[in-house]
Parts: structure tokens; sequence; C-alpha cells
């Protein structure tokens, strides 16, 4: 268990019910894939093809270079993770996630998913995350989440909860 890399997901599912990712890795069934699941993927693909013709204005950038689906491991915090879009500027990094949601604001569970995705991809570019960004696809809109020292501390707890959890 202690080469096995979560998935940064589990965080956020661990964070919206911790029985989530215990069912997961302690009793795992087939889980089927749904309508959503596969609409979701259809929408990022086609998010990433307009992605790459877009300016970064919505994200208050004139200048960056994108990178697309970025996958991140991180033996450190005992997870992997992919990340929709990286932006790179000379002196940070803004992970862009993209959400097919209606409401307007993000819940608790995304925001440490967002940590921790920061905190990998610190660990890996070894430049600084000071926010992520969530992409809205329904709205179109772009909402900032900055990366505070005490979401930092606690996004290493809850790894370390959930790796003991799962141990």
């Amino acid at each position: 268990m202690e080469d096995l890399l979560l998935p940064t997901s589990m965080i956020r599912q661990y964070l919206y019910c911790a029985r989530v990712p215990y069912w997961s890795y302690c009793a795992p069934l087939h889980r089927p894939t749904t309508y959503k699941m596969q609409e979701g993927a259809l929408q990022h693909e086609h998010t990433a093809e307009l992605e790459e013709r877009r300016s970064l204005r919505a994200y208050g950038l004139h200048e960056g270079i994108r990178h697309f689906g970025v996958t991140l491991r991180s033996p450190a915090l005992g997870l992997s993770g992919k990340i929709d879009m990286l932006i790179e500027l000379p002196d940070e990094m803004i992970p862009v996630e993209w959400k097919h949601t209606e409401r307007g604001t993000l819940m608790l569970h995304h925001k440490y998913q967002l940590a921790m995705y920061a905190l990998m991809v610190e660990e890996a570019y070894g430049k600084p995350v000071q926010r992520c960004c969530v992409y809205l696809l329904p709205s179109k809109t772009v909402l900032d989440v900055p990366i505070l020292e005490g979401m930092r501390r606690y996004a290493h707890r809850i790894a370390t909860e959930l790796r003991a959890m799962i141990g």
C-alpha cells in the first residue's frame, strides 16, 4: 500500500463523505460509468480544443504558457492527479480545473482538491502556486481560489488521514 498513489479526486470524495474512499479501496465494488460521467469527459475534450485558441483574459492574464492534461505524481503526499490545464508564468504556476456545474460557488471539498493540486505543482515544477482557477463550463466564468497557508497545512493532514484509513 505504501507505493500506491491515490488519485486527488479521493481527497474531494473523502471530504464530501469519508465512506466513498473506504468503499472504493477497502471493499471495492465495480462502479458503472454514468451518463453524467460520459458527458463530463466530452465537455472536457471540447473545452480543451476551445481553450487552445482563447486568450488568457478570463484568468486575468495577458500572457502565459498553457499545458493541457498535466499528470502529476507526488510520492511525498501519496497522491497522483491530472490537472485540466496548467498556466505557466515566469514566476508562478496556476492550476485550472474545468467544472460542469450550475452552482456559482465551490464546495469545500473542491477547494481542497485544488489545494492538493497546488502542492503537487509546486513539488513538480519548483514554482509557487498562489491561486488556482476553476472554469465553470455552463456559465463560462472563472472563479479564483487563493491557496492560503492554512489550506496547505490542512491538505497535508487530509492526505495523511486518507492514507491511514485505507492503509
